[in-house]
């Protein structure tokens, strides 16, 4: 579903943080990674054409596969409720095409733009972030050695570490 959360922040308004959250709502809820596969472009094409945040819409579908179908009335889908989850779930989706193409059309737009540039400075944020949390720890550990057997010491040391890190890939 990582993957699944990448491909889609590349077509649609929505960051994958966001999108690994409805799909963790999803999986909560009881349905299978395949199920979730499935259904979540199409929340993501409702959200976007409801104007919606993807939690809210989420939100709506989950309690529709429930029975709970007033939230998605708002968004012009109205059916009874089966009593059955599954057949709840594929009248929903089956339902929910009709927004097909919605964040793929929202990407053309200014705002669109702006929301995709958004998520990318966030991804760049998140690697940044993580080279220098590993990095940093590095760092930390060479002024350690440093004040423990002094500058020599340290460079010795770290050199070592950084040798063996390249030699095992580790």
């Amino acid at each position: 579903m990582l993957e699944q959360s990448a491909k889609l922040q590349e077509n649609s308004i929505f960051s994958d943080d966001d999108i690994q959250r409805a799909q963790t709502a999803l999986v909560q809820y009881g349905l299978t990674s395949k199920q979730v596969e499935e259904l979540v472009p199409n929340i993501l094409n409702l959200a976007t054409a409801q104007g919606e945040d993807l939690a809210t819409a989420t939100d709506k579908v989950i309690k529709a596969i429930g029975g709970q179908t007033k939230g998605l009335k708002t968004a012009g889908i109205a059916f009874e409720d089966t009593g059955s989850k599954t057949e709840n779930l594929a009248l929903v989706t089956e339902k929910l095409s009709k927004f097909q193409g919605a964040s793929a059309a929202a990407l053309e737009t200014t705002e669109g733009k702006a929301r995709r540039l958004e998520n990318a400075f966030g991804d760049f944020q998140e690697t940044v972030g993580e080279f220098l949390v590993n990095e940093g720890a590095r760092f930390l550990d060479f002024f350690d050695n440093w004040n423990e057997k002094g500058l020599m010491g340290a460079l010795s040391e770290t050199a070592v570490k950084g040798a063996t890190a390249i030699v095992t890939g580790k």
